[in-house]
């Protein structure tokens, strides 16, 4: 049984279909509907599905003679730093399997590498700290060696790799421009279908995102560090990996396809928290083809603010875009401000057989525009105790659940119906759920509870995955987020 508030669209919804991969990276990463008030653009995504599978992808470049300083860490130290991980991954995702392996494994004894951004080698020792070890038959990293890895400052890879262009087109709606230009997509089968086409120029190293081996804590010192220009990639079986405390920013802003922050194709119990991700050409994070087993995304800042917004209006369109196989993914107490769709878009596959869990709870949304969760009848959307706190000037022009079908797989209760979700929730969580929270809501938002969607098989116990998570208020949300987000 299905219980609504209300479905009505009264936004401009002209509907254009799009799939978002990392060019010369992996797969395509999605079919889009991403609105337009003007343009009508079709699109055909199993060719380009097959075009960005056929893409290879050797990492960046690593010279083995490159030498850091690994200084011993003691056991206390290492299994306190590494418990803080275990303790974040237990309290979102009470996986009795893989939590038992993240435990055995965190608690090892490791190392730590501390890096300093002024080093004149820097960019090099973080290569060779996060990936050691290439495979010698793959392009995967073999490198499984705990190690505690310490950014001191901003390590800057902007212009390693150089300038390069690549033929695209302007992607503003109706070619508007925002108040530092026009967003540009570079061109892969027909999304620049009927425009003028150009040579767009960006840098390469957007496209060659740093690869993380196995039993990696990656940590910013202080509020300022982190890494520009480059984004992060865990893939191929990766697991036991926390990144924590870094500004990640500044890829290629403007393009459209010239990278994300953070990649995961293939990888597990995986911990994103208190980073700040801002001014991304593409996504925050992007999962998939490949599993995101036990993923953690919590206490970020999440930064939409841009000059290339594609209604021009200073928020970024591409956020979160989760795609992986049978993906279980918590996505808790984050600032996601100033977007204005993707926050985030579920999905995998249509090759793949089960469905996945995200969990969205006790996040914070300010000055959002059009889409909130786009849901999927291919993943279980738990959206509950958000706050969504819009601007006046907003109201009915952001839908907090986005859906794609009737049969979506998505349970947000509101208010005026947390009743009926208790009553499900009692019987398939063991606890009660908490209701979303909407300033300035309007006729045109809707909080839906697909009851069905409970009783659905999924690779993991419903109750385990949701149930084991006790949310907060939603009436301590925005002043939580706000203290907590981002790093420290």
């Amino acid at each position: 049984m299905h219980y609504r508030i209300s479905v009505s669209k009264k936004l401009y919804l002209k509907t254009i279909t799009l799939c978002s991969c990392l060019v010369v990276l992996s797969a395509c990463k999605t079919d889009e509907a991403l609105p337009s008030k003007g343009a009508n653009i079709s699109h055909n995504y199993s060719v380009e599905r097959q075009q960005n599978t056929a893409g290879s992808f050797n990492g960046s470049s690593r010279e083995n003679s490159t030498q850091y300083s690994t200084t011993s860490v003691n056991t206390t130290r290492s299994k306190s730093e590494n418990a803080e991980t275990q303790n974040l991954a237990l309290t979102s995702l009470a996986q009795a399997t893989s939590t038992k392996a993240l435990s055995a494994n965190l608690a090892a004894t490791s190392s730590t590498v501390v890096i300093n951004a002024s080093s004149s080698d820097a960019k090099q020792q973080l290569e060779k700290a996060l990936c050691s070890t290439m495979s010698t038959t793959t392009t995967a990293c073999a490198d499984t060696t705990p190690r505690v890895i310490q950014i001191n400052g901003v390590i800057d890879f902007t212009n390693v790799d150089g300038q390069t262009s690549s033929v695209g087109c302007i992607y503003s709606e109706n070619q508007c421009k925002d108040t530092k230009g026009q967003e540009q997509i570079l061109s892969v089968d027909d999304y620049c279908k009927g425009k003028s086409l150009f040579n767009i120029s960006f840098k390469k190293a957007g496209q060659n995102p740093l690869l993380v081996g196995s039993n990696k804590t990656i940590i910013g010192l202080g509020a300022s560090s982190g890494i520009k220009g480059k984004g992060l990639m865990l893939k191929a079986g990766v697991s036991n990996i926390t990144i924590k405390n870094l500004n990640i920013t500044d890829i290629n802003e403007q393009v459209i396809w010239a990278g994300d922050a953070i990649t995961i194709d293939n990888a597990s119990n995986v911990v994103i928290d208190h980073n700040y991700i801002a001014r991304i050409g593409r996504q925050f994070v992007v999962t998939g083809w490949g599993a995101a087993k036990n993923v953690v995304i919590s206490n970020n800042n999440f930064d939409g603010t841009t000059g290339y917004g594609h209604y021009c209006d200073n928020r970024h369109y591409w956020n979160f875009l989760f795609l992986g196989a049978n993906q279980t993914i918590t996505l808790k107490q984050n600032w996601i401000h100033n977007t204005s769709g993707r926050a985030p878009e579920l999905g995998q596959s249509d090759s793949v057989s089960g469905l996945g869990l995200v969990h969205v709870v006790n996040n914070l949304y300010q000055s959002n525009y059009y889409m909130g969760v786009r849901t999927s009848p291919k993943v279980l959307a738990f959206v509950e105790a958000n706050y969504f706190d819009n601007a006046a000037n907003l109201k009915g022009s952001f839908q907090p659940i986005f859906k794609k079908t009737s049969s979506d797989l998505v349970f947000a209760p509101y208010s005026s119906n947390i009743a009926q979700a208790n009553a499900y929730c009692s019987s398939k969580l063991g606890r009660n759920c908490e209701a979303n929270f909407y300033t300035n809501f309007s006729s045109s938002d809707a909080f839906e509870l697909n009851g069905g969607a409970l009783s659905s098989q999924y690779g993991l116990a419903i109750k385990d995955f949701v149930g084991g998570t006790k949310p907060m208020s939603v009436n301590s949300v925005k002043q939580y987020v706000l203290a907590n987000a981002g790093p420290k």
